[in-house]
């Protein structure tokens, strides 16, 4: 097998001694333990001196040997051996290869360095020092106890030039699922990068993965990328010895934002199982017992003082209240392997528990209410998104699952976050995989049901109290996983006060001199969401015209996470985005009796295959509104097409503001001054249309402006002043090209305002 970075890229060890519950990365916490210098074992692999043959490549680095072999017994248990040779050829390679860590978990099996060494560019043969290598305990951090752990060696004069090479044993300990053997194989040594920057997979010149199982084992496989399918096989006393070979494999570089291990590289999967079913079966084994009514839980339910009518929702709202307000989230299952659950009483008394634990506990309450309700194991987001062809252990979170009844739609409900919002459910479960577990077989399903809309609203309300200073009123309205963030964010902030002063600073130039207040309201309430509110208010001026702007950027800079983008050249995996969300945003200029505001400029939209942007402007009585409508769909971009996806982005941030003024308003003088050209000319008369137009114009009355400009033009197509004004009508009105044409009529003849 091979070595695999986190998250999407999932560790390589045996899947049963993975699949941990509700597992969140943390950091280690416990002192780290000297190794003892191990006894040496043969190699799986040739000498260093006939490896050193082997022709260079100009990769940075490249595995001359990756080796893997795996011995699996009638039992269930099973025993490996790992090889890695790698010539380091830059400097570069030879910092990320400077300390090497294999992940595995202590209580699903041992796991021990057979010997690791360097041969220097010259030749000369460098040990591990015993000094340099240790286990320790990983995971772990507040309310997280971990039974994983890392053993961890740095390798002596690791240069270009130089070839290392290590190898490890690994043994079962303890089985989850007997019935149930994993394999996934793969010919990289995934390696960190320095400073944590990724993951590298260097090219592989030679790899094999041997397996060995009793002739009546039932093994099913399944090649992806070009992994080769068929092994080579051959039988002795009872044992089947399965032989897989590849070479001259591609390097492959994980990035962020990238599909699926399993859609990007050669691997391979092996499972004794390729019916879910009896993951149904073991896991309903492990709860079907915990779920039970007990005098402790008709306790509860009596507390919770429901109407004898109370409908479906009444009574499922109590139990996530219940669980939300007493069962704080904790994994402790050290020595227990993490797949059972505690029973109810046990989780009540404590007052905390995993996500089994609280599911246990929130099936057993909805079931005495009369409520039916089943266990439901997910793969999480992090986790990635599995094939599964084969059985394999790839869940690492419970929820509770309420199937539809009647007129009611199924509910997916998780309990485990802080003060989250009813139901619960991240909104990147989206399109989860989930095994729905009833012990009858159970169903494999993805999670589509009962997600609001992922969307942002920024509304942005500009004015001017009686004391004569402009403020900016904020109110951010959220949906989704934009909800759900900013709630968790603000829960868990211990410097609320500064750190929202400087979210909502972000609204405009630092330039500019403002104070600010704000603050994140309904963060600890169930069934309302999230939302922030604020005001800034900006220092005093004496202007009688102030110019005010509204852009996308103000939305983009609070919620848009473009910023980190990886730079199109660096690119060299597909690009892969699942989530689709929306910014809205309002900005509101108000007028006043003393004042009008008065557009000045306009943005405009923008349509491209990766996004578009809607913008409008319009007056409102007496004030003038700009809304704006950012929609990001899903994403399966090509290398190609996500560099000019980049650009298009970089071009969305270029887009222009839309300026309005906040104008003194127009003396009453004006009025007259219109009555005396209507009495003098005539109502249908030029001078009067264009002196309607200018009076309309002043009071911000833009809508009601173009007809008389209209009608001044179309009385005198040769007066530049006329089309002037319909210009500046036309632009105000946010007809923009209309509005630039006729400037060009009114320069071409002759007029300069």
């Amino acid at each position: 097998m091979t070595f695999l970075p986190p998250r999407s890229f999932s560790s390589p060890l045996h899947l049963a001694t993975l699949f941990i519950l509700c597992f969140f990365c943390g950091i280690a916490h416990t002192e780290p333990k000297p190794m003892q210098e191990p006894p040496v074992k043969a190699s799986l692999a040739p000498s260093l001196q006939a490896q050193a043959q082997i022709p260079a490549t100009a990769h940075e680095a490249e595995v001359l040997h990756a080796i893997n072999t795996s011995s699996v017994k009638a039992s269930g248990h099973w025993e490996q051996q790992n090889y890695y040779s790698i010539r380091i050829n830059t400097l570069e390679a030879a910092r990320d290869y400077g300390r090497l860590a294999i992940q595995y978990n202590h209580y699903y099996s041992n796991t021990s360095l057979d010997f690791a060494r360097v041969r220097s560019a010259t030749g000369k043969i460098n040990n591990l020092a015993s000094d340099a290598v240790q286990v320790r305990v990983t995971g772990g951090g507040q309310d997280f106890y971990s039974d994983s752990s890392e053993l961890v060696f740095s390798l002596p004069d690791v240069s270009p030039g130089s070839i290392i090479e290590f190898q490890y044993s690994q043994t079962s300990n303890e089985l989850a699922f007997p019935e149930l053997f994993t394999e996934r194989a793969m010919p990289y040594w995934f390696q960190a990068k320095v400073g944590n920057d990724g993951w590298r997979g260097d090219y592989v010149h030679n790899y094999s993965l041997t397996l060995n199982a009793p002739s009546d084992l039932t093994l099913h496989t399944k090649a992806f990328m070009g992994f080769p399918a068929k092994a080579k096989t051959k039988k002795a006393n009872g044992i089947t010895t399965r032989t897989w070979s590849i070479n001259k494999v591609a390097p492959l570089y994980p990035e962020s934002w990238s599909e699926d291990l399993h859609k990007l590289a050669p691997m391979l999967r092996i499972s004794t199982l390729n019916n879910w079913s009896a993951v149904d079966a073991w896991t309903w084994s492990n709860v079907k017992d915990k779920i039970q009514p007990t005098d402790e839980l008709k306790a509860i339910v009596s507390s919770f003082n429901l109407a004898e009518n109370a409908t479906r929702e009444e009574k499922i709202r109590a139990v996530y209240s219940y669980l939300q307000s007493n069962i704080r989230y904790v994994f402790a299952h050290l020595g227990r392997g993490g797949y059972e659950p505690h029973f109810a009483n046990e989780i009540v008394a404590n007052n905390y528990g995993d996500c089994k634990d609280q599911t246990v506990v929130g099936v057993a309450l909805l079931r005495m209410l009369g409520v039916h309700a089943l266990p439901a194991l997910v793969e999480t987001a992090s986790a990635g998104r599995s094939d599964t062809t084969l059985v394999n252990l790839i869940f690492d979170h419970m929820i509770i699952y309420i199937p539809a009844s009647g007129n009611y739609a199924p509910i997916w409900m998780d309990t485990t976050g802080d003060r989250s919002l009813y139901p619960g459910m991240s909104n990147y479960a989206k399109g989860q995989t989930a095994l729905i577990v009833d012990g009858t077989g159970g169903k494999l399903t993805t999670i589509n049901e009962g997600f609001v809309d992922d969307y942002a609203h920024v509304k942005l309300d500009y004015h001017r109290p009686h004391n004569g200073e402009m403020q900016v009123d904020v109110r951010i309205e959220l949906s989704g996983f934009f909800e759900q963030n900013i709630r968790n964010w603000w829960i868990h902030n211990n410097d609320r006060e500064t750190d929202i002063s400087n979210f909502l600073s972000s609204l405009f130039s630092n330039s500019l001199d403002f104070s600010v207040v704000g603050n994140v309201k309904n963060s600890e309430k169930l069934w309302q969401p999230a939302y922030i509110e604020g005001t800034l208010t900006f220092k005093n001026s004496e202007d009688n015209f102030e110019t005010l702007g509204a852009s996308f950027g103000q939305a983009n800079n609070l919620f848009g996470n473009y910023s980190s983008m990886q730079i199109p050249d660096t690119r060299k995996n597909a690009y892969w985005d699942v989530t689709e969300w929306k910014l809205y945003s309002t900005s509101t200029f108000r007028g006043t009796d003393h004042t009008i505001p008065t557009l000045l400029g306009a943005s405009d939209d923008m349509t491209t295959p990766y996004f578009t942007l809607k913008q409008k402007g319009e007056v409102k009585g007496n004030d003038y509104v700009v809304t704006m409508e950012f929609t990001k769909p899903m994403h399966h971009l090509s290398v190609k097409e996500y560099q000019d996806y980049y650009a298009q982005l970089t071009k969305l941030n270029q887009i222009g503001s839309w300026m309005v003024s906040q104008r003194a308003a127009p003396a009453d003088s004006g009025l007259a001054e219109l009555e005396n050209i209507k009495s003098k000319n005539g109502e249908k008369s030029f001078s009067y249309q264009l002196a309607l137009a200018r009076h309309r114009i002043e009071l911000g009355n833009f809508e009601k402006a173009l007809e008389p400009a209209k009608k001044a033009v179309a009385l005198n197509k040769k007066s530049g002043e006329a089309w002037h004004v319909l210009g500046m009508v036309q632009g105000f009105n946010s007809l923009i090209e209309d509005s630039m044409a006729s400037f060009e009529k009114a320069e071409s003849l002759g007029y300069l305002p």
